[in-house]
């Protein structure tokens, strides 16, 4: 569960340019950070 939430909080640090990279939207990145570590 901390791996997850690391990783979703990570997306945030991502830049604009990094996330077209990986197919997902800032929006995108911020909705799955906001979703709590436990789904």
């Amino acid at each position: 569960m901390a791996q997850r939430r690391r990783t979703r909080m990570a997306l945030q640090e991502l830049s604009d340019h990094q996330l077209k990279d990986i197919g997902i939207s800032r929006a995108d990145a911020f909705r799955e950070a906001a979703k709590p570590f436990w789904k």
